[in-house]
């Protein structure tokens, strides 16, 4: 295998050694985009200028064929990653998958093979034959359709790369455009030298420029990317930024065209990224532009926008942007969600007033409580009292024959005392839910006539006559034993509150299902102020002046009693005139009786 060295060849190898120092240079920034496949785009365009030396170098013809048919796999090489080169730079990096980077690489290695096996099928070209007509030592090929092909091939990949970086200078900040722009022109050399060459042109007899063009592209790239820090720009953590961000972003030029605009920004203003760049803000949403032509660029709005889904809460943010220079170059729109804080905040105000609500009542229960505990203590030591006087008394009273009166004032105190704690008893029993009915059918015309007859004495005592207006009365469902309880409690507050006049009962049908008790008196009255806190448990309602017995639990009591029964309990009152209390229970119904 003889080869003979010319100025060309050795051209060649120092145009490959520059194309390799080049790889190694940019090597040091392997780390950002585009840098490894820009590192590997150099050492192919070595191996390509390379195997170009050694087959100018080459004396026999079929070691000059052999490089001739390895130019081919070469160039597409190169190509191939060109376009790598610029998918990585624009944060593409799906062509790094095994499978994905194969796929390129079969016209390559069918064209390989078509060329390697040529002298079979003839394929790839017709005839091989030196170039006689000039001091050149290279041959004269007669393309055949696999040429074609690769021709195609090639340049589809290198103005597929071409176009996606255009795409990015377009649509990248104002200042790196420059920068992008220095790579795409050296970009257009290497098109230039193939083009030149592919048309028949020569000069000092190199018929290929591709590969000196390539070198001269290698050059501005390293300069470009030392000098201007072209791969400092950082493309894939700008698309990280701007295009995943979960906030909107919009970006205006200074005379209001839109220059940016993310996903999350185009899904809320309801257009796309490609309809939307390059048009004024007014046209493509008007309802921002509404909001943001009414400021100064240097504040913060909370609003609303209806999405495809819901009605959504914005914060947005408005910045000015200028240059080095200090000159309005833009705007900068930032849409925050704040849909879930603003719901957040909606349900903490809700539960803090909730809790204010809930701390007032325990507060004013535990007030009630208070004043419970003093009117406990009034009414448990009253009969106390008596009872311990009486019980001193016992002895020398029984010298006296005194004893029947003293047993008689411990037998009364000691049953009002017991009734005083089975009121407190039934009354926390029906505050938990634990008060127990044995409800059967009842006759409360009987009822009434019976507790009537009871009160009679009380009612003589006092000096108020005890009426009854009831006449025979269908049978109610309930028990005897707590409905006598709240007529007690009723007649008995009565008769405490009226000095003169009576107290009438009666009872009548309230309407189909339920039965109408009413007790009236003549005394004193309440206020309207006064009654929405008579069943309150622990509250008394007194006359002015007055002083009764009782820890006030009675009607309470009888409200829980009554609603136990399905019923209601209300006042009518008028100050100075008289009360009317009114209750209902149920009728008794056999057929709902299981």
């Amino acid at each position: 295998m003889l080869f003979s060295f010319t100025a060309a060849s050795v051209l060649e190898f120092i145009v490959g050694i520059a194309a390799l120092i080049i790889a190694a240079i940019i090597w040091t920034k392997r780390p950002t985009p585009g840098a490894l496949p820009f590192v590997i785009l150099m050492l192919c365009v070595t191996v390509w200028i390379g195997i170009r030396a050694f087959d100018i170098a080459a004396v026999d013809l079929s070691v000059k064929i052999f490089f001739g048919k390895l130019l081919y796999f070469a160039a597409c090489a190169v190509s191939i990653m060109w376009l790598f080169f610029a998918l990585d730079y624009i944060g593409k990096t799906w062509w790094r998958r095994p499978g994905k980077f194969l796929l390129f690489l079969i016209i390559p290695c069918l064209t390989l093979v078509v060329i390697l096996t040529g002298q079979w099928h003839g394929w790839d070209w017709l005839r091989i034959h030196p170039n006689e007509s000039a001091s050149s030592a290279l041959l004269l090929w007669s393309h055949g359709p696999m040429f074609w092909i690769q021709v195609i091939y090639i340049y589809s990949l290198f103005l597929t790369g071409i176009v996606l970086l255009w795409h990015f200078v377009l649509t990248s900040p104002e200042m790196n455009r420059w920068k992008v722009t220095a790579i795409l022109i050296s970009t257009l050399l290497p098109i230039a030298g193939h083009t030149i060459s592919f048309l028949g042109y020569s000069l000092g007899g190199i018929q290929d420029f591709t590969p000196y063009a390539l070198i001269i592209a290698g050059i501005i790239y390293t300069v470009t990317i030392f000098r201007f820090k072209f791969l400092d720009i950082v493309p894939m953590a700008r698309t990280a930024l701007i295009e995943n961000m979960q906030d909107g972003i919009v970006v205006l030029d200074a005379k209001g065209y839109i220059f940016e605009i993310n996903p999350i920004a185009a899904r809320i203003g309801k257009c796309s990224k490609i309809s939307a760049t390059g048009k004024r803000l007014e046209q493509v949403w008007p309802e921002l532009d509404r909001i943001v032509s009414k400021t100064d660029w240097v504040q913060n709005i909370e609003t609303s926008f209806k999405t495809s889904e819901k009605k959504l809460d914005f914060e947005i943010n408005l910045t000015s942007i200028y240059n080095k220079q200090t000159a309005l170059i833009g705007h900068l729109i930032v849409l925050k969600d704040i849909t879930e804080r603003n719901l957040n905040q909606r349900k903490l105000e809700t539960l803090y007033q909730e809790e204010h609500r809930l701390r007032s009542n325990l507060e004013e229960e535990i007030t009630k409580r208070n004043v419970l505990t003093s009117a406990l203590v009034h009414e448990l030591n009253t009969p106390l009292t008596a009872i311990l006087a009486s019980s001193d008394l016992l002895e020398s009273a029984s010298k006296e024959n005194m004893l029947p009166p003293l047993f008689d004032i411990i037998s009364r105190s000691s049953l009002f005392l017991k009734e005083r704690i089975n009121d407190l008893l039934e009354l926390a029993h029906g505050e938990a839910g634990a008060l127990i009915l044995l409800s059967a059918p009842l006759d409360m015309s009987k009822l009434i006539r019976e507790v009537i007859n009871d009160m009679s004495i009380v009612a003589k005592n006092r000096g108020i006559p005890l009426v009854s207006d009831t006449p025979e009365l269908p049978l109610v469902l309930g028990d005897s034993k707590r409905i006598r309880q709240v007529l007690i409690s009723l007649i008995s507050n009565a008769l405490k509150y009226t000095s003169k006049g009576q107290v009438v009962i009666k009872a009548s049908k309230y309407n189909d299902e339920t039965l109408l008790v009413q007790v009236n008196d003549t005394g004193c009255g309440i206020d309207k102020e006064r009654i929405e806190y008579l069943f309150n448990p622990y509250r008394r309602v007194l006359t002015d002046g007055e002083k009764l017995g009782g820890i006030g639990i009675g009607l309470a009591l009888s409200k829980i009693i009554v609603e136990l029964h399905g019923g209601k309990i209300w006042v009518e009152s008028t100050p100075g005139v008289g009360s009317s209390f009114y209750f209902t229970v149920p009728l008794y119904n056999r057929n709902l009786i299981k």
